[in-house]
């Protein structure tokens, strides 16, 4: 008997629409600087699971020197991107389990004219300072796209010497309807709930989506899934098998 060819099953393609940020890091007895930001994260991790992704965003010439020498394949998934002269500059102050961040510089927004995104896409929509509006992500939602949608850029202020801190509105609670997946870490959603959990479970009424994940650092995360329940998931461990 002739053995079957197993048939390829076809990978939905996913659309990252962020910012790749110059991140200054500082510790006790340490500074670094680096390339960062959602659409560098998600694509070097959208990268490593072999995934059919595109990124559309904001680019300056520099930030496009440095991608295309550190790291060329992400480079080369740059689809659609807005004509730009600066990019993001984030200095990120470490201290104990405490992250403050300061904006030192902002970059350009990312206007997308015509949706021309596939129907079977799926959209990762993270920004990192409200470069992304509102209205583009309603138009997105709106036209039946499965989103997954980063709060951090969308409750992100500047606060005395340009901290970053957080504010959740009525205007947030707007942006979330029929999102699929939503992800926030515990502290951007304190307006909500101090409790991850409570939060979660609010984040699921407003959006009526499948998933809601509140990161907490060292703690793990909090999964909320559409009729399963709320999880406890522990965050990565070096030097623990599996």
């Amino acid at each position: 008997q002739k053995k079957r060819k197993k048939r390829k099953m076809k990978k939905d393609k996913i659309y990252i629409i962020s910012s790749f940020t110059h991140d200054i890091i500082t510790s006790r007895d340490s500074e670094k600087e680096s390339l960062g930001g959602p659409a560098y994260y998600s694509g070097y991790t959208l990268e490593m699971l072999n995934a059919d992704y595109k990124i559309i965003t904001s680019i300056d010439g520099l930030t496009k020197d440095l991608l295309k020498r550190s790291y060329e394949k992400l480079f080369n998934k740059i689809v659609y991107e807005s004509s730009c002269d600066k990019s993001f500059i984030f200095i990120h102050r470490y201290e104990n389990d405490l992250r403050r961040s300061y904006l030192l510089k902002r970059g350009c927004d990312i206007n997308i004219k015509d949706l021309f995104f596939e129907k079977s896409s799926k959209i990762i929509i993270s920004p990192v300072f409200n470069e992304i509006s509102k209205e583009l992500v309603r138009k997105i939602v709106e036209n039946k796209f499965f989103v997954a949608l980063d709060l951090q850029g969308f409750v992100r202020r500047l606060g005395p010497e340009n901290l970053v801190i957080n504010v959740f509105n009525d205007e947030t609670k707007d942006l979330l309807r029929d999102v699929r997946i939503i992800h926030a870490s515990n502290e951007e959603i304190k307006d909500l709930s101090k409790d991850p959990v409570e939060a979660s479970k609010i984040l699921m009424r407003l959006s009526e989506g499948d998933m809601i994940i509140i990161s907490m650092g060292k703690k793990g995360s909090i999964v909320n899934i559409k009729d399963l329940g709320v999880f406890h998931v522990s965050s990565y461990r070096k030097g623990v098998d599996g």
